[in-house]
């Protein structure tokens, strides 16, 4: 009896419950309806962005990713001049120089960075070997000025450009609307260099999936250019001298390595620019008169450098008034002695070439106007 009347209890309680349940069900149906439709479409909102990261990029160490653009890509190790990520609207490029770490021809690690911010170039490279201390003061050239990481926080002159210190004096952020960069230079006396850095951009600026870039594709990206023949070094935002230092530290930290593969690794970089034409080659190339120049610049012949200028100018286009405004412009700089109205004899060049030069620097005796220590008049 018992049994059954708590069985008939535990049903009408049941349901009572279920009764409660659907009228609570039918109160807020609709309510609960449209905070399930909010939920799937704030759900399915996330996952696409999260596919894509919320604009940031970052690597560390010897290379390790940290976060990228496109899912999580391996570790990138391969060694040259890489797009790190360029941002969407073409306002902000960011490129990376990965050198070999650790004296292995299997690992590498960023050791100079380049950026290009609304015009803007930025550079950082490597410390000079026989310099490097342990995490040291970091080179910075932003239009083609020298910084040091100590002078921080400055803004580049004529931008919004902020250079803010981070981590003084080897880290430090680059900062402007819709762009940050953050960039740690480790050094160290062992000797060794390698940089950590992140970028982020606004989400809906990230590259595309298939920018050939560390960012984007980690080791399935190409490099910019390589030690071709034929190799395209153009769209570099280092300079020819920039490339020079960087591989100049590199290969410096390889051969100090044991390991003869090692030593043997190669730093690609740009052929050197060859010197400009001679004047005359440039004049026959473009089927000037030689003759006629050296007329034109005939008045410079005493100065071997700005003649061989002013052959050059006129020779490039066979501009006559090239030459003149050359010579013009040198006259006004470097004007001629001239003689005085009315003197009845004058040899500017004799009288300047002749005259008695003075020597004020070494006093030989001083009596102060009668009250030094030296006797005379």
């Amino acid at each position: 009896m018992f049994k059954f009347l708590a069985a008939s209890a535990c049903v009408a309680g049941a349901s009572s419950a279920v009764a409660d349940i659907a009228e609570v069900a039918s109160m807020f149906e609709d309510e609960g309806l449209q905070l399930l439709q909010v939920a799937a479409k704030k759900h399915n909102h996330t996952h696409q962005d999260f596919s894509r990261g919320d604009g940031y990029c970052a690597f560390w160490g010897d290379t390790h990713t940290v976060a990228a653009y496109n899912g999580h890509p391996p570790d990138p190790q391969q060694f040259g001049l890489y797009t790190l990520a360029n941002s969407k609207d073409g306002r902000f490029k960011s490129q990376l120089y990965q050198c070999a770490a650790w004296h292995t021809v299997n690992v590498g690690w960023i050791n100079a960075m380049a950026y290009d911010i609304d015009g803007t170039r930025v550079v950082i490279l490597p410390p000079i070997m026989s310099q490097i201390s342990n995490n040291g003061p970091v080179y910075i050239r932003a239009n083609d000025v020298e910084y040091s990481s100590a002078q921080l926080p400055f803004t580049i002159p004529g931008t919004s450009i902020e250079i803010r210190a981070h981590k003084p004096p080897y880290g430090f952020h680059i900062v402007t609307e819709g762009f940050d960069a953050r960039v740690e230079m480790m050094t160290n006396r062992h000797p060794y260099c390698y940089v950590d850095t992140g970028l982020r951009l606004k989400p809906d600026n990230i590259p595309d999936t298939d920018e050939n870039s560390f960012c984007v594709k980690g080791p399935a990206a190409t490099p910019i250019a390589d030690d071709a023949m034929d190799a395209d070094w153009s769209d570099s935002l280092f300079s020819n001298a920039d490339h020079e230092r960087i591989c100049d530290y590199c290969q410096a930290y390889n051969q100090r390595s044991g390991k003869a593969n090692v030593r043997a690794l190669k730093c690609a970089k740009p052929p050197p620019v060859p010197p400009p034409p001679p004047a005359k080659k440039e004049c026959e190339d473009n089927e000037c008169s030689w003759t006629h120049a050296q007329q034109l610049c005939s008045s410079l012949q005493g100065d071997d450098v700005l003649y061989n200028d002013c052959l050059f100018d006129f020779c490039l286009e066979c501009d006559d008034d090239a030459a003149i405004q050359f010579v013009a412009e040198d006259e006004d700089e470097n004007p001629d002695p001239i003689c005085v109205a009315g003197a009845p004899e004058c040899a500017p060049e004799e009288v300047c070439n002749n005259v008695v030069k003075m020597n004020t620097l070494t006093v030989t005796q001083n009596n102060l106007g009668g009250v030094g220590p030296d006797e005379g008049a």
